[in-house]
């Protein structure tokens, strides 16, 4: 009897290790989809689309908090983290650039209302 009870006490505590594990090789390949959908659609990519990949990320990182990785599956977690940051602010940049350049495309205008309603002030 007790060899039976150890036996399945093993194949618990066996069966629980596995789990972890393929949580946190689930969760890093999940991250690496997100990743690899920056980089092959995030010029394309709405607000929409950014706010659900934005939420999907959130909802992993939470998975992420309750697992126990390797050193190995550490540092690619790292990696593709730090990938996925770099991925998001380029992009951000670019969408700061394109504002700013509709910017100082329509200043000459923005300019010349400001003049306009000062002088309109003055009359």
């Amino acid at each position: 009897m007790k060899k039976i009870t150890l036996l399945i006490l093993t194949g618990i505590l066996f069966s629980a290790i596995t789990s972890c594990q393929s949580k946190e090789e689930s969760v890093i390949s999940k991250l690496q989809a997100i990743s690899e959908q920056i980089e092959e659609k995030g010029d394309t990519m709405t607000d929409e689309d950014w706010n659900k990949l934005e939420k999907k990320h959130d909802e992993l990182m939470k998975i992420v908090e309750t697992c126990t990785f390797t050193d190995e599956q550490e540092e690619q977690l790292y990696k593709i983290e730090s990938k996925i940051a770099t991925q998001s602010i380029k992009q951000k940049g670019k969408d700061i650039g394109k504002s700013i350049k509709n910017l100082l495309k329509n200043s000459k205008g923005i300019v010349e209302g400001i003049k306009e309603g000062l002088m309109d002030d003055e009359e």
